[in-house]
């Protein structure tokens, strides 16, 4: 039963998050100012984590062998990296806002 609840959810996020991506690839096109490409990198990474931990939870792709801390590499990446690019953005949004 759990597992046809998460098989939703996946499906969910895949459409809401290839949307998200799709559009942000369209802003792209149209913004070249530093923090909204900050902001579609972020989207852009949480699809690509998202589409690599479904890949991963269906066997489609094996863990890697590399771990950091115990944590696969990649799982490690596709957690971090989002957050990292919004922080970014976050912070140049507030030093453009307080100039």
């Amino acid at each position: 039963m759990q597992e046809d609840f998460s098989f939703v959810l996946y499906i969910i996020q895949l459409v809401l998050g290839g949307f998200s991506a799709f559009f942000a690839i369209l802003l792209w096109s149209k913004s070249r100012d530093f923090v909204v490409v900050s902001l579609i990198l972020a989207v852009l990474t949480m699809y690509a984590g998202l589409i690599y931990k479904i890949l991963v939870k269906f066997g489609f792709i094996l863990e890697e062998r590399f771990l950091i801390f115990g944590i696969p590499f990649l799982t490690l990446f596709f957690t971090i990296i989002p957050f990292v690019f919004l922080l970014i953005a976050l912070i140049n949004l507030f030093i453009k806002f307080n100039k």
